[in-house]
């Protein structure tokens, strides 16, 4: 659970690829750190990066 909550705040705030940010926290394979996180998080590390990052060009009126 920890190693998922690292990851997801590297994913968070940074731009290195997901399979960077699994091997930096301990989940050498990609696809087992792509699973596994899926299974505490509920999203792919993709999807949670694509969702913990504000839309670009969106402006409040």
């Amino acid at each position: 659970r920890l190693r998922a909550e690292r990851a997801a705040t590297l994913l968070a705030h940074s731009t290195l690829p997901t399979a960077r940010v699994g091997a930096a926290v301990g989940w050498d394979d990609p696809t087992n750190f792509a699973r596994r996180f899926r299974a505490l998080v509920g999203l792919t590390p993709t999807e949670y990066r694509r969702r913990s990052r504000p839309s670009e060009g969106l402006r409040e009126c």
